[in-house]
């Protein structure tokens, strides 16, 4: 069987639409076909792989496994706790931080979120933390009651702009009767 492209050309204009509407169809299944092969052979590939939750109504974070959050030191005074900290982003994305309501302290049962969340220059924190940035700045709470020596500071709903990457968390122990107002903690 050979193709004659002029035998074709030769016939009314009729055929020819429906041959090309045939041609069409049938390569349009081909490629269905091909591409549904394709993804089970994939989906195969992933048994015993987990994949990541892209429901938005999951607003649970996971333990992150870098440290973006570090802390420098502690002010204490009668009416503020002040955190120093900073935040270093050393991938190539970049980082959202947490809102001042996501982050907490936790002392004993207490729960307490920071009042401000400022820069070292007494503006608002920025939000987004650029790629290979370091940014520096300070959590003040308001001071309640004395807080206990072993105290838990929390960075909740950190993300990456681009990627599939679910919310994370960062948690930081820190024993407040070991330190001095302004002694360093160690990263």
């Amino acid at each position: 069987m050979k193709f004659n492209l002029a035998k074709i050309q030769e016939q009314p204009y009729e055929v020819r639409v429906r041959i090309a509407w045939t041609v069409g169809i049938v390569m349009a299944v081909i490629l269905f076909g091909l591409w549904i092969f394709s993804t089970q052979r994939h989906i195969q590939k992933l048994d015993g792989i987990s994949l990541p939750d892209f429901n938005p109504s999951n607003t649970n974070s996971i333990q992150g496994t870098q440290n973006y959050m570090s802390l420098e030191w502690i002010e204490e005074t009668d009416k503020e706790f002040k955190v120093f900290f900073k935040a270093n982003n050393n991938t190539s994305n970049i980082l959202s931080f947490s809102k001042a309501e996501d982050i907490t302290l936790t002392a004993d049962k207490d729960v307490l979120h920071p009042k401000f969340v400022q820069d070292r220059q007494g503006t608002a924190f920025s939000v987004k933390i650029l790629s290979n940035t370091e940014k520096f700045g300070v959590l003040i709470f308001e001071k309640t009651k004395t807080l206990p020596k072993d105290v838990e500071l929390k960075f909740d709903n950190l993300y990456f702009e681009v990627g599939d990457e679910a919310p994370f968390y960062q948690t930081i122990p820190i024993n407040l009767k070991a330190l001095n107002k302004s002694m360093q903690i160690g990263e």
